[in-house]
């Protein structure tokens, strides 16, 4: 049992993934306002009248019969029972019973109620009969609706609440809160069934990969009449997202203006224009976006925007860009990174073909920006 009072209690004196991400979360409500827990406990279908704005939380509370992630307790004497889970599909009717039962014998009946955090997007039907069979004493939050809630939270306050919370969405982003999955008997027999072609065929197949994006960079470089060089000292050369940088001279970015790249998750090839890859960058772009380009990138209708994911290591496509006007610093995918540019299907027979139209569409592209008035 522990009261979690600085981030040192937090992560630090726990190594169980799961506490660690109890504890952090606890550990944030406690430095924010207290109508945050609240309404996160109003998203959670949490019946509770008279919520007062004073809370205390105490984590891996040692209950009669079970071991509960986290306690929460008001200033009048209510106490929630919470049972954390990073994955979905990891409800265990038992396990919540025992919390449940042990918490309503300690603090009395009409004290308690249980709050269920996972990485499911809807409740669990377990829980869901748990909780008709309780009167509702029992809430469910998904870790897509709390960090979804915290983002938004996070954008319409000051004091440094904005800070403590942006480092939680970048700790639970690490740990792929509301993705992360989780495998059954049949999941892992079937990983362990196609292993051992992936241990035989990756090698040949990142060496294949990788000399295709080289010869795709070689054939841009030699169509760009030196325009464009490679960037030698910014690639990645293993899956899941093999890439090579190019500077564009001209560019308002001279040192990465674009990538090349080949996603083996998605089977597709891209090739990209570099906005920014920073805050300064980002300040110094947006200007320049507004004024001249913006319009350019809606009139193209193949054109698609895309971010850069750190933790999967891969460029992602943002839904809902292509054939827009849109404003990235409006948009919190584009918070860090932002490029726009064309993709096309891995496609194993037309690998060659690739050769000679990705660079032709390439060099449309660089060329129509870079000449945008």
């Amino acid at each position: 049992m522990s009261r979690i009072n600085s981030l040192y209690d937090a992560i630090i004196r726990y190594k169980v993934k799961e506490d660690q991400c109890t504890n952090y979360l606890l550990w944030l409500l406690k430095k924010l306002p207290s109508n945050v827990i609240t309404e996160i406990l109003t998203i959670a279908d949490l019946s509770i009248n008279n919520i007062p704005y004073h809370f205390d939380f105490i984590a891996q509370y040692p209950l009669s019969n079970s071991r509960a992630d986290a306690l929460i307790e008001t200033l009048d004497d209510k106490y929630i029972v919470t049972e954390v889970k990073r994955y979905s599909n990891a409800f265990d009717t038992q396990q919540f019973a025992n919390h449940f039962s042990s918490a309503k014998d300690e603090f009395g009946k009409d004290k308690v109620w249980g709050l269920f955090i996972s990485g499911d997007d809807h409740i669990p039907n377990d829980l869901l009969k748990f909780k008709k069979k309780h009167n509702d004493r029992v809430g469910f939050l998904s870790w897509k609706d709390l960090l979804k809630y915290l983002s938004s939270y996070k954008n319409n306050v000051k004091d440094g609440y904005e800070i403590l919370i942006n480092e939680f969405l970048i700790f639970a982003k690490h740990y792929k809160l509301g993705s992360v999955i989780s495998m059954n008997k049949d999941n892992i027999l079937e990983f362990l069934k196609v292993y051992p072609i992936v241990r035989k065929f990756e090698e040949p197949l990142l060496e294949k990969f990788n000399q295709f994006i080289i010869d795709l960079k070689d054939k841009i470089i030699i169509q760009s009449e030196e325009m464009i060089e490679e960037n030698e000292k910014d690639k990645l050369e293993k899956f899941p997202t093999i890439y090579r940088a190019i500077n564009l001279k001209g560019w308002f970015i001279p040192s990465s203006s674009g990538f090349l790249f080949l996603d083996i998750v998605t089977a597709q090839v891209g090739v990209l224009l570099t906005g920014y890859q920073g805050i300064k960058e980002k300040k110094d772009f947006i200007i320049y976006w507004n004024d001249k380009i913006k319009n350019k990138f809606k009139e193209d209708e193949k054109l698609f925007a895309f971010t850069f994911d750190d933790d999967e290591v891969s460029f992602k496509i943002i839904g809902g860009t292509k054939g827009k006007i849109i404003n990235p610093t409006k948009i919190s995918a584009f918070e860090q990174y932002f490029y726009w540019g064309y993709v096309y299907e891995l496609d194993l027979d037309n690998l060659n073909s690739y050769l000679e139209k990705i660079p032709k569409d390439y060099m449309k592209l660089v060329n129509d920006f870079l000449d945008s008035p």
